[in-house]
């Protein structure tokens, strides 16, 4: 059931939905692997980032900058009170945050986002290098202004701090304090902090409108896809609506009609094309065919059953009987020959079945001229050729243009008065055979009408001497077409015609 409905479906609708899940498919692996490595990449530069200062920091911990390549760093003890540095405007004080050395850590604030990441300082090491700008401690770092964030200063811390060589006193005030470097449980930290910078947003943002943008995109080329895809059917909707009308109203002249292209689907329109004129063909000969026989077998068919009517009813004498069985008889052979010609014309005018070998053109009309000398003597009629003594190679059928050339023989036997050429003679691509008489010849509107079938020009020849079908030129023109050659007739009348036929070199 799911399969038939699925088949049911336009394929236009079956190809649009696949592309456009593949898409939906492609559109989630990508977007997710993108949000994946900018929030990876843009984690990881930020926190090596923090993480490069730190280490510099950390290994000089009384001569630190503050602020370096984007990073804010500061000194400050486990009570949250920065000794050195200052944090980032907006971010929280070091108290609030968590500390202790946990690795690096992100943090968002006012719209922020910050990577920060802490290390420990021993505090043995610092008084042997407090440098004497330690000393103010709250009033040095806080007055100077070095940004929001700057934790108080931890008790004791204004009398605790050392230059480099030498203990520094306490100041007024705090002498009755120890010193915090010294205190017992105190430990030290530096902290180094960086805000992402624009180009991690403009990264973000671009991923965010990527994510916003591909749906509308796949929504775009679903729709757009769906139109180019329906326009490229068109031909095929076009087809099968020709063939639907060719169907239903049985013409076979009807065509497919497309816009000029060369893609497989105007091929294929063009394809069924030549198969409709094939077939338009076959049935044009066929009608033909039955047109011919039907007017050809009129006259014979009405004479046999005359004299069988007559012979039956109203002989009245053996001999009377006899001479309508003898017109039977001619009737009868008429018909058989007429029958057998159309037949041997129908199966010619499939060119494919009849295979073309090399002979020798001029020894192919010796041997013809040779059958016609005696039918020529007989006839008082004076045969001569004009032949080449050389080889006049060509690819053809030996009977067929025998046959053809006697055809023509024939006819001027018919109608010609005392004599006949017949000529070879060769052209660049080409030989070119003649065959020319001295008879009455035919008026200009009857010379191209005589290679169709059964046509017969009576008013220039003489019908008591012409008592063939009118077949014999119209095989010639078939036996011609089969050997992509060409046929043509030129008359004068009262001197005589001029058949001639053309034949391509091998």
């Amino acid at each position: 059931m799911l399969k038939q409905w699925f088949r049911n479906i336009p394929i236009a609708v079956r190809v649009t939905a696949w592309y456009t899940i593949l898409l939906c498919l492609l559109f989630v692996l990508l977007g997710g692997a993108m949000v994946k490595m900018n929030d990876t990449l843009r984690i990881s530069l930020m926190q090596d980032t923090v993480h490069h200062q730190l280490g510099k920091a950390v290994k000089t911990p009384d001569r630190f900058d503050a602020f370096d390549d984007g990073v804010y760093t500061i000194l400050y003890d486990n009570e949250g009170n920065v000794i050195r540095g200052q944090l980032p405007q907006g971010m929280p004080d070091a108290a609030k945050l968590p500390y202790k050395g946990e690795g690096p850590r992100e943090f968002s604030a006012n719209g922020k986002t910050y990577h920060y990441e802490d290390r420990p300082v021993e505090p043995r090491y610092l008084p042997r290098r407090m440098g004497p700008g330690m000393m103010n401690g709250r009033n040095g770092m806080g007055g100077m202004g070095m940004g929001r964030g700057m934790g108080p200063m931890g008790p004791g811390m204004m009398g605790g701090m050392h230059d480099e060589h030498h203990d520094v006193p306490a100041a007024s005030g705090q002498s009755g304090q120890s010193s915090p470097y010294g205190s017992a449980g105190k430990t030290y930290w530096i902290r180094s902090v960086t805000a992402e910078s624009d180009s991690a947003k403009q990264a973000a943002l671009l991923v965010r409108s990527f994510l916003i943008l591909m749906p509308f995109f796949i929504l775009l080329a679903a729709v757009g896809g769906y139109r180019i895809i329906k326009r490229g059917f068109r031909p095929v909707e076009v087809i099968s609506a020709t063939a639907r009308q060719i169907g239903e109203e049985q013409d076979l002249s009807r065509r497919i009609e497309l816009a000029p292209g060369k893609d497989e689907l105007h091929q294929m329109a063009g394809t069924f094309n030549t198969m409709l004129d094939r077939l338009e063909e076959s049935m044009q000969r066929e009608k033909q065919f039955s047109s011919d026989v039907s007017h050809e077998l009129r006259t014979p068919v009405s004479a046999i059953m005359a004299e069988s009517e007559y012979a039956g009813s109203y002989a009245e004498s053996l001999d009377e009987a006899k001479e309508s069985f003898r017109t039977i008889h001619a009737q009868s052979k008429k018909m058989s020959v007429m029958i057998n010609e159309l037949l041997e014309l129908t199966r010619m005018e499939k060119p494919d079945a009849v295979r073309l070998e090399p002979l020798d053109l001029t020894q192919l009309l010796r041997d013809t001229l040779q059958d016609y000398r005696l039918l020529a003597s007989q006839q008082d009629i004076r045969l001569t050729a004009d032949l080449p003594d050389h080889a006049t190679p060509i690819r053809g059928h030996a009977i067929l243009l025998q046959r053809a050339v006697g055809n023509l023989l024939d006819n001027a036997l018919k109608f010609t008065r005392s004599t006949i050429l017949l000529s070879l003679q060769e052209k660049q691509d080409s030989y070119v055979i003649s065959v020319q008489d001295d008879g009455q010849g035919m008026a200009p509107d009857a010379v191209n009408k005589v290679w169709e079938r059964f046509y017969q020009a009576d008013a220039s020849r003489n019908r008591k001497t012409n008592k063939g079908l009118g077949l014999g030129l119209s095989f010639v023109a078939q036996v011609l077409k089969i050997h992509h050659g060409k046929y043509h007739a030129a008359s004068t009348p009262g001197k005589g015609s001029t058949f001639s036929l053309e034949l391509p070199k091998s």
